[in-house]
């Protein structure tokens, strides 16, 4: 499995730099937080695209949603980071789930290669 973050899906579904590489591992087994779930949905809340649209084109691409553990949170909260380097909550849950089940995690955030983690780290940019 590859967790996705957020930020990957976006890209994906907004056509932007790295949305094939997404393309392309969504077709293997991929899973993401629910929280970072929420977190895209908010996004293109706000950004006006079609609920109902967004839905269906998300059930279509067979996404793991993965729930927020109490493990989950543990290993989050313990995540360290370069002092010039910011980690929202959901970044922290989003590595903090692909820690908890091994696998690597796919980011449009190139500066997560930076953080010593057990996992791969994979920018689409």
């Amino acid at each position: 499995m590859i967790v996705l973050d957020s930020s990957a899906l976006i890209a994906y579904f907004k056509f932007e730099k790295g949305d094939t590489v997404v393309g392309g591992l969504l077709k293997q087994s991929t899973g993401i937080s629910c929280v970072n779930l929420a977190e895209t949905l908010i996004i293109f809340k706000f950004y006006h695209f079609p609920g109902d649209e967004i839905t269906s084109q998300l059930s279509s691409l067979k996404l793991e949603v993965i729930d927020c553990s109490k493990e989950i949170a543990l290993i989050a909260a313990e995540i360290t980071h370069p002092k010039n380097m910011f980690l929202s909550l959901g970044d922290r849950i989003c590595l903090a789930t692909a820690i908890s089940k091994k696998c690597p995690i796919l980011t449009a955030d190139s500066s997560w290669e930076k953080l010593k983690l057990p996992i791969e780290v994979i920018s689409i940019r």
